[in-house]
This record gives structure tokens, sequence and C-alpha cells, in this order.
């Protein structure tokens, strides 16, 4: 059990993650990065941000400098790597860049294709390597080291244990390692499927030069094993990882470790996502005036070149076109929901099957439907702004932000009920006026379709329409709480108040 505090703590906390936005950013880990160590500013006396310096990066638009050069470091035996430690200041934030060039800065993308992905272990094994000697160079170590997902799953062993002439495990004794599951699906950098048979996660960690043996090292797995605590990131996530279905064969491992396991829910900006405020939106409004949206519709269906109306209920996916996110149920049932008196749009790029599908869809329904496979976070918001309703039936969900967005701008979430969206949307009560969305419960396209007519015939009913997208943005998903949660939790990490469960 988690104890509660709400003072001020004296921590010190790294952050370490492999995106952080705004430098770097493929998806929902680059925004907790870019948004949660801001919110713990306030909350802890040291905290800072540890990142790799890809190639991506520009060092001058960012005023990135030196701050130490460790020269070239033997990693294994007559094999040397160089490592760099950069830094700029970000909003009051000290942002930190491990670089060493053969790995990043000298590599223009963030993760290698599936053609070279196993020399992404390599890379994170360089990363975890650097952030570790940069560390150890404090004068005063931090209390907490916070992991991010896989590509930081081996920091907390590289604590626990010597590793190959590396002493880390006394020089941060008294440093605890949180090791935070953004998405089990993703475990090492090779996502093959046989890595978790092939790495019992105990034996000893491969050097860098043993490509083969370290090629099956899965990282998640290591992190689990070897951190004080985990966390997912949502509640109903971090219990459903514990089960067959969701755990990606680790949730033994998992259920064997649930006293330290937990989940906290993640949150959102409300200052960059607010419609009061929102630059690119075609006309601002708040849950007092959100009969405003109509102009935003409008301006949508203009530029999209939908048919024109107020009462056309408008339905959207910002989302990644994979599997995951339940394209497969949508395939299902597109075509019969086009029938009816509906305008669909998609934002968001994946994989190529899908985007063909959906553009012989749009071919075929033009002036209802509008597909565009580039993501932009502009029109991301203007699509929320003008939509009434937001798809999101995803397979699985760690934590999910589209759900919350789209309840800041008043469009209202359809999402199955798994992870995240479970923890943050209540299922509409017509008459008790409760609720925050449409959930269906089972993972198939009847559900699905099922759920939307619910939503199509309350959107009939224009005065209970209006109500719930009032009670809607009137809700707040704000970071606020999770970051209360994240200081508590690293308090009971500090305090040793995390321990095994004596059944």
């Amino acid at each position: 059990m988690i104890e509660h505090t709400t003072s001020p703590q004296e921590y010190s906390i790294s952050f370490v993650s492999s995106e952080v936005e705004p430098f770097s950013k493929t998806g929902g880990l680059g925004d907790v990065a870019g948004q949660l160590p801001f919110e713990l500013q306030a909350s802890v006396k040291n905290i800072h941000i540890i990142t790799p310096l890809y190639g991506t990066i520009s060092t001058r638009d960012w005023n990135i400098e030196l701050e130490k050069d460790f020269g070239m470091v033997e990693v294994a035996e007559e094999t040397y790597a160089s490592f760099q430690i950069y830094r700029t200041e970000y909003e009051g934030l000290t942002v930190y860049f491990v670089d060493s060039p053969e790995y990043f800065s000298d590599v223009n993308q963030m993760y290698l294709d599936n053609t070279t992905s196993a020399r992404n272990n390599a890379r994170f094994l360089i990363f975890s390597l650097g952030a570790l000697l940069f560390l150890a160079d404090f004068e005063e170590k931090p209390d907490i080291i916070h992991c991010n997902d896989w590509h930081t799953g081996l920091i907390p062993e590289l604590v626990e244990r010597e590793y190959n002439g590396f002493d880390f495990h006394n020089t941060f004794a008294d440093t605890k390692t949180l090791f935070t599951i953004h998405n089990l699906y993703f475990q090492s950098g090779t996502h093959e499927d046989a890595i978790t048979a092939n790495d019992n996660g105990h034996s000893q960690l491969p050097l860098l030069t043993e490509s083969d043996e370290l090629k099956n090292i899965n990282f998640a797995k290591r992190g689990i094993i070897h951190s004080d605590a985990v966390n997912a990131v949502s509640p109903r996530y971090a219990q459903e990882i514990m089960m067959p279905k969701f755990g990606e064969e680790l949730h033994v491992i998992l259920k064997n470790r649930k006293y330290k396991v937990f989940g906290i829910l993640n949150g959102i900006d409300n200052n960059e996502f607010n419609p009061a405020t929102d630059p690119g939106l075609n006309k601002q409004y708040d849950g007092d005036n959100s009969a405003y949206k109509e102009a935003n519709k409008r301006y949508i269906q203009q530029q999209f070149g939908l048919t024109e109306g107020s009462r056309i209920p408008v339905i959207a996916m910002v989302t990644r076109i994979t599997e995951q996110k339940g394209i497969d149920l949508i395939k299902n049932i597109l075509p019969y929901l086009l029938e009816r008196n509906v305008e669909f749009i998609i934002l968001g790029g994946g994989e190529q099957h899908y985007e063909d599908f959906f553009t012989e869809i749009e071919a075929k329904n033009s002036e209802r439907m509008y597909a565009q496979f580039e993501f932009n976070a502009m029109w991301e918001t203007q699509i929320l702004a003008g939509a009434d309703v937001f798809l999101m039936p995803s397979r699985f969900e760690p934590a999910g932000l589209g759900q919350l967005k789209s309840l800041r701008y008043g469009c209202i979430p359809i999402v199955h009920a798994v992870g995240g969206l479970m923890d943050s949307i209540v299922n509409i009560s017509p008459l008790q006026k409760t609720g925050n969305g449409f959930v269906f419960y089972s993972y198939n396209s009847y559900e699905l379709y099922g759920a939307i007519i619910r939503a199509l015939e309350y959107y009939k009913d224009r005065n209970s329409w209006y109500e719930l997208v009032a009670r809607s943005m009137h809700q707040t998903f704000s970071w606020e709480i999770p970051g209360k949660q994240y200081v508590e939790l690293y308090r009971n990490m500090i305090e040793n108040r995390i321990q095994p469960i004596d059944e």
C-alpha cells in the first residue's frame, strides 16, 4: 500500500527516457517524459532528465552544450566507446543528453528499422552505461533513478550488480530504481517473440561484443526483475499485465512481484491542450460555450471536402494505424457505418495494408470520409474541436492519451474497456446523466458497432448531448494528481516501505 503525503519532498530524481518531447518523440513515451518531470519540479528538491542525443536533435536550435567528455571508455575487453554528456535548460528543467557518436549523434533516426533492429540493444546498453557513468560523477547521488520503458531496462541491473568492471552497485548503494512500463508489448530492440524464452533475466548481462547473446536480452524483463519498484501507466493496466491475456509472456514474473507493481494513470498538459486558448483552432471555446464547436465542425468539413451540416455527426480517429488500435474492428464496420448519416475522419500513419483500405473506402465516400496518413499536431486538436465522437477501440491500451485529449475538446470517446481507457472513461447513463463516454466490453465488431449506434442515438437529443459535452470538458486529467502519486511512490521506495509480502 502506498502512503499518501502532500508536502514537498527533499528528493533527487534522475528521470531517464529514450525520448523526450520536444527534443525527440515517436509516441506517448515522449509526451510523458516531456510533461511529468515538469509537474514534479514543485514537489521534489531536484529533478533532471537524461536522454540520448540522436542525430535528429539540433544542438544549435536547442542551445545544447557539452557538459562533460569521458573520452574513450572500455566497455568490453579491448573494445572502447566514447561518451559525452551534453546539457540544456528547458522551461526551468535541466536536460542531459548522452552521446556516443557511433550509436547516437551520427545516426539520423531514433530507432533503427527492422533490418538492423538488433543493434538497438547495443545502442541502449551504451545509453544506460553512459547515463550511469554521468550520474556516478555527481557529488550527490540521486535518490531515485526513474527508468522508462525497455530502453532503460538494464539500468536497474547495472545498479544492482557489477558489470565488466563497472561497479555501480557500490556507487549507487543508497539509490533506488523505478521501472515504468509504458507498453509491455515492446520488450527489447529486436522485438522477437523468442527473447522471452531465451533470456531468463538473471544470467550475466552479455558484453557489447557478444552480439548474438545481446540480441536475445529482454530489457523489459530485466527491468522488472532487478528494479526496486515497477509501475504501469494506469491502475487497470498494472492489473492486466499480471494476466496471460495482456502480460506478453511476462505475467508470471510480474505476478510473483505484485508487491512492487503499481499503477498510475498518465495525464495531459491542460495548458497545451486547451480549446479556450489553442491558437490552431478556427474558433476557440470552453465548456461553458461548447456550442461553438459547430464552427469548428463546419471548418473541418470545408477543409476536408465533406458535406457541410451542423447536425451531421462527425466521428474521428487520431491514432497510429496498427492492429493494437482496433483497426481490424473498424474495417469490418466502416462500409456499413458510412451508409448512415455520419462522417468519418482518420488522422495518423501506420501499417500500409490498413492505409490502403482506408484510401479505397475514402475514394468511394469522399463526401463522407477523409483520411490523412501524416500526423499533424495542429490538425489533431482542430479535428477534436470539430468532431462529435472520438473512436478508440484499442485491443489493449496501457494508458491512452487520445481519450483524455478528446474529453478536453468535448469530443465524446467510444472506447474498449481495457487499460487506461477503463480508468478514465465511465459509460454514459442517460437516465442518471452520468458518465463521459460510450464503453464496449467484448472485443468484436458487433460490440463496437453497438456502442457507435448508442452514441448516435444519444446525439439526436441536442440538449442532452450539449450537457454531456460540457460535463466532459469540465473534467480534469492534468498531471497534478499523477504527479502527487509518483512522489508518494518515490517516498515509499526511499523509506523502504516496498517489501515482499509474507503470504
